[in-house]
């Protein structure tokens, strides 16, 4: 009936039976949930996904001038944004706060099948016994799906009684502060409703301004291909790092600027006076910082902003409940690993040797090379220290060089603020494909599923890259198992850190998307590799300044820029990105 009616430029009666078809469909959607898997429940939206760019294409096309017909439209593009990802988060919710104890074994059986497979996905086996691995996989793959379907069924009851948490753009509004804006960008296929088609792919974005009248804007930012054409421009300018060299502040310029013109400049008026922006990104725009981009005079949106990140509008709802660091916190700091523990000097000297610089050419594309030791995270951990200890007077329990294991991270009880200093990792589905017409079990799942391919090296990676093993190769994957519930910050001192396979509606899965749904508050990590010894100054300030009292996305923003105003090159201060609650 919506799309009869919008054919037939009836709009208000079109948008009326869009808001009725998208509730059907949600509480269709949290029944369905309760017998998936995430890798299913992800499948279910891509499938139904139809619906919502419908809805949005005909608010855009028709509704823009009618606030209360937009609100409607943003209440449904906030319960479906990050659906899945809100789903999998209850997991671990109802095993903190229901005190089941059947939920809580469940939970803990997914954590070790999960940990088994990373290790089976890594693990060499001569080629005789190789296809006895694969079986091995296929089982356990197939066992994390029952036991994911299983948690999801366990914590309905659980999800019942949290519905009051939902959010909706009155819930958002009053959280918000008066001086902020909520930008939800979305990624949608466009419907042509006079021609009966689907269109190209653009992106939108609903603008979100407590205080104003009106407060709500949505608008249409253009061609989903040329936003996403310029946004490749522009890692591909930042991507000359890999190989040593400073990329060109003259290239990732005239990127940005190309990208302001494309997602700020039609909304730069509704900013004015706004000092906090909070963003959801969707799609590839997951891959940049909104703070690099550029406008014509040469200013940058944190000069005068603070900015901060948020995986979906729901996530703002729950900011209320979170607490600042709590009375008798504690503080991890996890730096320098000893990358080559357990390898003798004459095998550190071969690995060392392989490549330059201490950088082996791994054999296939998709393999992890040779993790050379980082030259300022010692110091960088002992600095943070200081400031937490003398500055906050939070004591710290820091583990370097041979006790940067990936066991301290899987057994230690959730600190308030955690701090990782080391070699981050990103494996492109594309890098698996590569030169692999026929994959076999391991790399078939390297290529499905994101989460292996991103993570963290630690202490004793080496000596596992060298045996098959898995052993300080911290992947997402592992990181799912922690329980970080109560922990007010996670600091990702490592490179791209925030990378990732991107699905719109979703964002990315890696590393960001594991913290986040193991319980982290607020997340810091970064979208391409900076140098250390910057990386080091950039942390000692944000700490410092967070340690003065500011917020910590006031804090990251200053950080920034004093490290700008020495080095204009966004490569050195334009990485790091603050994920979840800013305060």
């Amino acid at each position: 009936m919506a799309l009869l009616y919008a054919t037939r430029h009836n709009h208000g009666e079109s948008h009326r039976f869009f808001v009725q078809h998208v509730q059907v469909e949600e509480a269709k959607r949290e029944n369905v949930f309760l017998l998936l898997s995430e890798r299913e429940k992800l499948r279910y939206m891509q499938e139904t996904e139809r619906s919502i760019h419908e809805f949005i294409s005909h608010s855009v096309a028709a509704m823009r001038g009618d606030e209360k017909a937009l609100e409607g439209t943003l209440n449904a593009w906030l319960q479906w944004k990050g659906a899945v990802m809100e789903a999998q988060g209850k997991h671990l919710e109802a095993v903190v706060a229901s005190g089941n104890e059947d939920i809580k074994n469940v939970f803990d059986e997914l954590t070790q099948v999960r940990r088994e497979i990373t290790r089976l996905q890594r693990t060499w086996r001569p080629d005789t016994a190789f296809a006895e691995v694969g079986k091995l996989l296929v089982v356990s793959e197939g066992r994390k799906e029952e036991l994911e379907a299983r948690l999801s069924s366990m914590s309905h009851a659980f999800s019942i009684s949290k519905r009051s948490d939902r959010a909706d753009q009155r819930s958002i509004s009053r959280l918000l502060p008066n001086d902020s804006a909520y930008l939800d960008f979305a990624r949608i296929h466009s419907y042509d409703f006079d021609k009966k088609i689907w269109d190209k792919p653009r992106y939108v974005v609903f603008v979100l301004r407590p205080g104003e009248n009106p407060a709500l804007a949505l608008v249409d930012l253009g061609d989903a291909e040329t936003v996403d054409r310029h946004v490749g421009d522009y890692l591909k300018a930042m991507s000359s790092a890999r190989t040593g060299f400073v990329p060109s502040k003259k290239a990732l310029d005239a990127a940005s600027t190309q990208l302001y013109t494309l997602l700020f400049r039609p909304i730069e008026q509704l900013l004015v006076g706004r000092q906090h922006l909070f963003i959801s990104p969707d799609g590839n725009l997951n891959l940049i910082p909104f703070e690099i981009l550029q406008d014509d005079k040469g200013a940058y949106p944190m000069d005068s902003a603070r900015i901060s990140y948020v995986a979906a509008g729901r996530d703002i709802a729950r900011f209320e409940d979170q607490e600042s660091i709590r009375t008798g916190a504690m503080a991890l700091i996890l730096a320098d690993p000893n990358y080559d523990f357990g390898l003798s000097e004459d095998e550190i000297r071969r690995s060392r040797d392989q490549g330059q610089d201490g950088s082996a050419v791994p054999a296939k594309a998709y393999e992890l090379s040779y993790f050379a030791r980082l030259p300022h995270t010692r110091e960088e951990a002992e600095k943070i220290q200081q400031i937490l200890t003398e500055r906050m007077h939070i004591p710290v329990t820091n583990y370097l060089d041979d006790k940067a294991l990936e066991s301290v991270l899987q057994t230690v009880e959730p600190p308030s603020i955690m701090h990782l200093a080391t070699h981050g990792y990103f494996i492109a589905r594309e890098e698996v494909e590569q030169g692999s017409p026929v994959l076999d079990p391991g790399q078939t799942l390297l290529r499905d599923n994101p989460m292996l391919r991103s993570g963290l090296a630690l202490t004793g990676v080496n000596l596992s890259l060298r045996e098959g093993r898995d052993e300080g190769v911290f992947s997402a994957a592992k990181v799912m198992g922690l329980q970080l519930i109560g922990t007010d910050l996670v600091v990702l001192s490592a490179c791209e850190t925030g990378l990732g396979d991107v699905q719109s509606g979703e964002g990315v899965f890696g590393l960001k998307r594991a913290f986040i749904l193991s319980g982290a508050k607020a997340v810091v990590l970064s979208l391409w590799s900076v140098p250390s010894k910057e990386t080091m100054e950039l942390m000692t300030t944000f700490y410092t300044l967070w340690a003065d009292g500011k917020s910590k996305a006031e804090a990251l923003r200053l950080a920034k820029l004093e490290m700008k105003n020495k080095k204009a090159n966004p490569f050195f201060w334009g990485a790091f990105i603050l994920v979840g609650n800013p305060e």
